[in-house]
């Protein structure tokens, strides 16, 4: 279904591509096929043919403007996928499922190259071995303040026994 035909009591549903949920609202409102009045869209030369449309989702109601000649948009961010078909939230959300398996993956090739780089800088760039060289002397006084903690613990451990007998 295209969004100009949409008529009141029509779902509409949203994907959340962010938080990977799924919100349905119901049609409350469709308005007369018009020109945009949307100043970035005519800026960019998109004098496209859009209806208002109102719909109710968990009690909120919320206005959009939807170009009348397509089935789904993506918000203006690229985080919701806007539908009246079921059809396209379930590709959306193979489509969300297949961008993470992919990088999935990839991951072991990228831990890779992560470390090819590494070990390339450690030999030609001077500030990433300096940056190495800190990092190394952080860990070991890092040790030692571990080590004297513990041995501060033992101690005090020892001097309360001693104390109590």
């Amino acid at each position: 279904m295209l969004f100009k035909e949409l008529k009141q009591g029509y779902p509409l549903y949203i994907l959340d591509c962010n938080k990977i949920e799924v919100g349905t609202g119901t049609v409350t409102y469709v308005g007369t096929p018009h020109i945009t009045q949307d100043k970035a869209k005519i800026a960019k030369g998109q004098l496209q043919s859009v209806i208002d449309v109102t719909a109710n989702f968990g009690g909120r109601t919320q206005s959009i403007e939807l170009t009348d000649s397509l089935s789904q948009t993506m918000s203006n961010d690229g985080a919701m996928l806007i539908t009246p078909n079921k059809e396209d939230v379930v590709n959306g959300v193979r489509m969300l499922q297949a961008r993470s398996e992919e990088a999935l993956r990839l991951m072991p090739m990228h831990e890779e190259v992560k470390k090819k780089c590494a070990a390339l800088l450690q030999n030609i760039d001077p500030v990433y071995q300096q940056n190495v060289a800190y990092e190394k002397r952080l860990n070991e006084m890092q040790s030692i303040i571990d080590k004297q903690a513990a041995d501060t613990k033992e101690m005090k451990a020892m001097i309360e026994k001693l104390l109590k007998k």
